[in-house]
């Protein structure tokens, strides 16, 4: 499989989980394998977790399996569903600039973070009735 990528790698801007979709997407296809947009999005996630070892969120998945051109997806992380908004800049641009700082949530502290804001999350339960902390 040949990826052809604009996007620098460790920019922050999830080009693992555009790899990720498009190689689960591209299997898929190969395979003839039916899977929707969310479920190539919750397998490319499961993916990052199980065998990178990162404890991620599903958001990057998510925007690179089912993103729409020209849309802002409104993602709910709980529910793992997204509906799609469209965007109307007129004669405004959206400019994503590369700073080239390097970014790389494998070597950073992520899973820590998670991990203590977890924890916090169960001990805030254990007073008050709240789902997440968002």
């Amino acid at each position: 499989m040949l990826f052809d990528c604009h996007v620098p790698f460790g920019s922050g801007l999830s080009s693992s989980a555009a790899i990720e979709v498009s190689a689960i997407a591209a299997m898929c296809v190969a395979t003839n394998t039916p899977l929707d947009k969310p479920e190539i999005a919750k397998a490319a996630q499961r993916a990052e977790v199980e065998y990178v070892g990162l404890n991620c969120g599903i958001m990057d998945q998510y925007a690179s399996a089912c993103g729409v051109a020209g849309h802002a997806m409104l993602l709910d992380c709980a529910a793992v569903t997204c509906r799609q908004i469209p965007l109307r800049f007129g004669e405004y641009s959206l400019i994503i600039a590369n700073c080239n700082k390097p970014h790389n949530l494998a070597e950073s502290k992520y899973n820590e973070r998670r991990s203590e804001t977890e924890m916090a999350l169960r001990t805030i339960q254990t007073k008050i009735n709240v789902k997440t902390l968002a």
